[in-house]
């Protein structure tokens, strides 16, 4: 995914500036019946080196889902022989498959070069359930993301970079 500026960075300038992208956290509504459905999710990125960047998804997501709205934090995992994912490497989080069960927001997906995992609170209103007899949903999920602005410094990545230094030195990534 590109600004659309010229002088965007190579992949490799991206991940000397600002690092891999490793965690983040989002907020999404969806609704879905059959082949009629979608998503919004608007979430932010960090990487390892302390910068972050918002960004929108638009889903097209086909399943069975009630309205509903969810909050998730999400971790990325560079796959192994690929280069490390970047900003410009990201397609939205639930570029995969997404579901709930009663309170709990579950997500997973595969990028070009990651995967990633989520774990969060999902609420949605009894008036607008359609699926009486289901307290689950599940969607697959294709969309297209955009920037909501440039990269930006963390204040204080302090925890984020404890965070980092553990999942490196104690077997993550």
């Amino acid at each position: 995914m590109s600004d659309g500026k010229k002088g965007d960075l190579s992949p490799a300038q991206e991940l000397a500036k600002y690092g891999q992208i490793s965690w983040g956290y989002n907020i999404t509504a969806s609704a879905s019946l059959g082949a009629i459905g979608g998503s919004i999710e608007l979430g932010t990125l960090i990487t390892t080196k302390g910068w972050a960047r918002d960004y929108k998804t638009i889903y097209y997501a086909p399943g069975f889902a009630s309205p509903s709205a969810s909050h998730s934090f999400f971790f990325v995992y560079s796959m192994a022989g690929k280069r490390l994912p970047t900003f410009s490497d990201w397609n939205g989080l639930a570029q995969g498959i997404s579901g709930s069960f009663d309170f709990i927001a579950l997500g997973g997906g595969l990028g070009s070069n990651y995967s990633v995992g989520s774990l969060g609170f999902s609420l949605a209103p009894e008036s607008l359930n359609f699926m009486k007899e289901s307290r689950g949903t599940s969607n697959l999920n294709v969309g297209v993301t955009s920037w909501l602005g440039p990269a930006y410094r963390i204040p204080n990545d302090g925890a984020s970079q404890r965070y980092i230094n553990t999942m490196e030195y104690q077997g993550g990534y």
